[in-house]
């Protein structure tokens, strides 16, 4: 929710949040409900977000079952100005970067709950030292008025985020999967992961993008460009992936 505020170009100053379960009297939820709301305190205190309102929901489930755990997040974030409001959509021309690092954490992510195995492997976890660096970079980048367009990984992951801006901006896109960073044993795992921290950059100065982002000691790589083709095109180092 914060890097959706971000890749607008807004600070991030305030939450809310919205937090829906099953019964409290059930051990196991009330379980996921602490874990929940002392997740929401550490992120808040650390980022120094304050939760400006919320709700608590309980007893939300049937006969045979409880909902999923499931804590909403709503973040209101301030913008210096409208020049500073930034797309989501890329622009022929552009050369892509992804900031941040992928690691093999497919638990609960859509790829392995549509596949069947839901509980299949790590769930991502949040460095929010990182998140805190990546989400600042994101800003200066837009402050200095150096990229075209800023997109957040999250649901659906890096192959997610990119079919969403080669549809958005009616573009082709062509990746070198080898460049990203990553620890991922296979393909899907690194286009699927939902792995924190992570967005995907484009730009007409990729030269200034490069020294920014070293400069703050970043993980992130040139990673391909946006074409005429309409096609996403995804190879590993030449190898056709998906195309």
């Amino acid at each position: 929710s914060c890097r959706n505020v971000v890749c607008r170009g807004a600070q991030a100053f305030g939450i809310i949040d919205h937090v829906q379960f099953g019964s409290s009297e059930n051990p196991q939820i009330y379980c996921t409900y602490r874990k929940s709301v002392e997740a929401i305190i550490d992120f808040c205190n650390y980022m120094k977000v304050p939760v400006v309102g919320g709700k608590v929901s309980f007893y939300n489930e049937t006969m045979s079952s409880p909902i999923k755990p499931s804590p909403v997040i709503g973040t209101i974030g301030l913008i210096k100005g409208r020049s500073q409001i930034t797309k989501c959509v890329p622009t022929l021309g552009d050369t892509l970067f992804v900031l941040g690092k992928t690691y093999e954490e497919l638990g609960g992510t859509e790829y392995t709950d549509l596949m069947g195995h839901s509980k299949y492997g790590n769930v991502p976890k949040v460095d929010l030292e990182i998140d805190r660096k990546n989400n600042s970079a994101v800003l200066a980048l837009i402050q200095q008025r150096l990229i075209d367009f800023v997109h957040d990984c999250s649901k659906g992951g890096i192959g997610a985020a990119l079919a969403e801006l080669a549809i958005s901006g009616n573009v082709g896109i062509a990746i070198d999967l080898k460049k990203i960073p990553s620890d991922c044993s296979r393909h899907d795992y690194l286009l699927f992961s939902e792995s924190q921290s992570r967005f995907i950059i484009g730009s007409k100065q990729p030269d200034r993008v490069k020294k920014l982002l070293r400069s703050r000691r970043c993980i992130f790589s040139e990673i391909g460009e946006v074409e005429t083709t309409k096609i996403l095109n995804l190879h590993y180092s030449g190898k056709k992936v998906i195309n």
